[in-house]
């Protein structure tokens, strides 16, 4: 009683990374874009999406997070939900698509086995594989100063300690939020780009792990 007691009381995004059944499972995608009307954005700040302001993109801007994961029909259903609120609205070369991939299935550091590496080893691994992800994203994003195409986990190869959490690879949200976070999608208003990067990212982390 105790335990559902304690689920009730959390938010629905709480909620849905406490439920055991999705670890693993949940993609976060963070859409960043200039709505048409801000009204129109703000109405879909409820449950599993939240949207905020966003200082890179100025007063104008917002940034639409939505939790999903994916459905049985190998689709992220939660995201094709909210595909309205980007009616209308434009983005430009300022603004980023990040993608935040379930990794607290993934070995502890240490723990990783002949068949499954633990998170910091797959985590090295994405940053090598980033390379080729530098083929399929604009120009624009390759020198973004908010996604440095460098490592940000401490004691890896090619450490950049300066680069913070503004990695294109970010190894940060990892202790925050057990996630590893694409930071160098292109932004789109299309709700089947934003879909078919997500799920990218998702075969990304496990085929390198």
């Amino acid at each position: 009683f105790k335990k559902a007691e304690h689920k009730y009381k959390l938010s629905p995004i709480a909620a849905a990374k406490d439920a055991g059944s999705l670890v693993g499972k949940l993609i976060g995608v963070e859409v960043e874009y200039y709505p048409q009307s801000i009204a129109k954005a703000l109405a879909a700040d409820k449950g599993l999406t939240s949207v905020v302001a966003d200082g890179s993109i100025g007063s104008n801007g917002r940034e639409v997070r939505r939790v999903t994961w994916v459905s049985k029909n190998n689709r992220l259903q939660g995201l094709l939900n909210i595909a309205p609120v980007f009616e209308g609205g434009t983005v430009d070369r300022r603004c980023g698509l990040h993608v935040h991939i379930d990794a607290r299935h993934l070995p502890k550091i240490g723990e990783g086995t002949s068949l499954v590496c633990d998170a910091a080893e797959t985590y090295d691994r994405i940053v090598l594989f980033s390379k080729y992800l530098k083929k399929v994203i604009p120009r624009s994003r390759w020198n973004n100063r908010y996604c440095r195409f460098v490592s940000n986990r401490p004691g890896s190869v090619g450490f950049r300690e300066s680069t913070g959490r503004y990695a294109a690879i970010n190894w940060e949200s990892y202790s925050e939020h057990g996630s590893i976070e694409f930071r160098c999608g292109s932004a789109s208003t299309n709700i089947l780009k934003i879909e078919s990067w997500a799920l990218l990212c998702r075969f990304i982390l496990n085929y390198c792990a």
